[in-house]
């Protein structure tokens, strides 16, 4: 690990016999079958070029059908966008609830919606919660830890309205589909940049 990486948070550095993770990130979208598994499979793709952290994600939805697997179309898209990963076989949608936004340092929502869905079950999780194009144009890129570039943001000041959103592409076809993913891919990928950027 570089001696000059940003400190993602203040939890214990991976190594030093702490068994919480040193960054937990929620991705959010309405089902739970498209959009926020596409952004966990690439922030899981980025972040294992990191075995130095110890890195948790995961997805739910604010309107899931529990234990339904990612559809057809997500797939094929994942693979034809070129992100590698294995999420098909292991990946079953899951109901947001007010337990899921304890820990996680940021939740990166899909729509203003979502944002509002946050804030109505978890208050507190209200700042660290914003739509991942509203994160990718606003997360400071500098060396503080992630919290306090988080908490520079005022998220839960934001009125959820003025967040982009990134389309739902359920009722498309396999070439809406395809635009969604690599919308997702793009925008993960520069976030996760944010998240490393130097001063």
């Amino acid at each position: 690990m570089s001696a000059t990486r940003p400190e993602l948070s203040g939890a214990p550095p991976s190594g030093s016999g702490a068994s919480s993770p040193s960054l937990s990130i929620l991705t959010l979208c309405t089902g739970n079958v498209a959009r926020s598994v596409v952004a966990k499979a690439v922030l899981e793709a980025r972040f294992a070029e990191r075995p130095d952290l110890h890195v948790q994600i995961s997805s739910a939805g604010t309107h899931t059908v529990s234990g339904q697997p990612m559809s057809r179309r997500t797939r094929d898209a994942l693979f034809l966008a070129g992100v590698e990963t294995n999420i098909a076989g292991r990946h079953r949608s899951r109901q947001c609830e007010a337990v899921d936004l304890i820990t996680p340092d940021l939740v990166i929502a899909m729509e203003p919606i979502h944002v509002t869905f946050v804030r109505g079950l978890a208050t507190g999780a209200a700042t660290r919660t914003a739509t991942l194009p509203w994160l990718v144009a606003n997360l400071p890129r500098d060396r503080r830890p992630l919290a306090d570039r988080i908490g520079s943001m005022h998220l839960a000041e934001v009125d959820p309205e003025d967040e982009e959103e990134v389309p739902d592409p359920a009722g498309g076809d396999e070439a809406t589909y395809l635009a969604c993913t690599k919308n997702v891919r793009d925008l993960i990928n520069e976030l996760v940049d944010a998240i490393f950027a130097g001063p």
